[in-house]
């Protein structure tokens, strides 16, 4: 049995795609990816505060899923599975989708404040300085 199901008896179910925001963003995802900007900044914002993920959740579930996209050839159907026992949130990470140099994860977090499994696709970019960012 995987960490995900062992850590909560529970299966991902379907969701909804969400992202990140500006400022949750910054410092946050370690050089992995930077956030959109404006209105689409907020709303993503909004929808990553109300998974109850903390800044260390979000920064673990990152350093998790790059793997998926920067190593190696990427494979669709690839994932990952992370846990943080100081929050006692978890999830797992999975490659959706990885043409023209983006990549879109898909993410199931269980967290303390909504234990029901929530989902949400990321989609980052590799930009031409080889650097990649995150885009809505």
């Amino acid at each position: 049995m995987g960490k995900f199901l062992a850590a909560t008896g529970r299966r991902p179910g379907p969701g909804s795609a969400a992202g990140l925001g500006l400022g949750v963003v910054t410092g946050l995802m370690m050089g992995l990816m930077m956030a959109p900007t404006g209105a689409e900044a907020r709303s993503m914002a909004d929808t990553l505060r109300r998974t109850g993920l903390t800044q260390q959740d979000i920064s673990i579930m990152t350093a998790a899923a790059a793997p998926l996209y920067r190593e190696g050839t990427p494979k669709v159907g690839a994932e990952s599975e992370w846990s943080n026992p100081d929050s006692g949130a978890s999830g797992k990470s999975l490659l959706v989708s990885f043409a023209d140099g983006c990549a879109d994860i898909r993410h199931v977090v269980i967290t303390q404040r909504r234990p029901e499994p929530q989902d949400f696709v990321f989609r980052n970019c590799k930009t031409a300085d080889g650097s990649w960012v995150l885009t809505p």
